[in-house]
């Protein structure tokens, strides 16, 4: 008993706001003026219509890097060559300083003024063809201090580097150069007379492996970039 007159009060409820509702919008309908009830039903289909404002896809940075440095500090990215095809990248300050133009096979080498960020020297050496390690000694021995050493390798970059030059990159800061084998890519940001902070990401080395190389023969391209102080 108690349910079926729940049911029927809830049935005289409805009829009863049905009923309501429809003598409201008649008076209102002779009460308010035509203009008035068209106003505002265009402004109920704009506000149903309106759409979010799309937010902006955030900008690619010097040498394109997704955020910006600190003032008084330079952008880099180091980017090692893929196979034989695709060259490395060094660029500084948003300046490629080596690239497809001017980048060979073996041990890519550019040197930056840690003061000026304007690039002193760029230079690469050949380590499967031909004895190139003494001229790669030489050139980082003549590199002034307060610079930085960018450098990347390209195709091969292992087999004619001699442990006199391991030991002058090592001088630059390198803690992997000796781990550098038949193919590996290898990037490294280092300084000369110039001191690097310990925790700073300033070299990767990737080696080939035939389960995951990304190249027939070659790994993929391994790349570290961020902000170095001015000195």
């Amino acid at each position: 008993m108690r349910y079926q007159i729940t049911v029927n009060t809830r049935i005289v409820i409805m009829t009863t706001c049905c009923i309501t509702g429809w003598f409201l919008g008649q008076f209102l309908a002779h009460v308010l003026p035509p203009k008035h009830i068209i106003a505002v039903v265009k402004d109920i289909k704009q506000v149903s219509v309106i759409k979010p404002k799309a937010v902006p896809p955030p900008k690619r940075q010097k040498c394109n890097r997704w955020s910006t440095c600190p003032n008084g500090e330079f952008a880099f990215q180091i980017m090692s060559g893929g196979g034989t095809k695709r060259f490395p990248k060094i660029c500084f300050e948003d300046y490629i300083i080596l690239g497809e133009m001017n980048a060979g096979r073996g041990i890519n080498i550019a040197a930056v003024n840690a003061s000026s960020g304007k690039a002193i020297d760029v230079a690469t050496f050949d380590m499967w063809s031909g004895d190139n390690s003494e001229a790669l000694v030489k050139f980082i021995q003549k590199i002034p201090s307060s610079s930085y050493v960018l450098m990347a390798t390209f195709d091969e970059g292992s087999t004619n580097l001699k442990p006199q030059a391991k030991k002058e990159i090592e001088n630059l800061g390198s803690t992997l150069i000796n781990k550098i084998a038949f193919r590996a890519n290898w990037i490294f940001l280092g300084a000369k007379g110039v001191t690097i902070p310990s925790e700073f990401k300033k070299e990767k080395i990737l080696f080939a492996n035939q389960k995951w190389n990304k190249y027939p023969g070659w790994p993929s391209e391994i790349q570290i970039d961020g902000c170095v102080g001015r000195r």
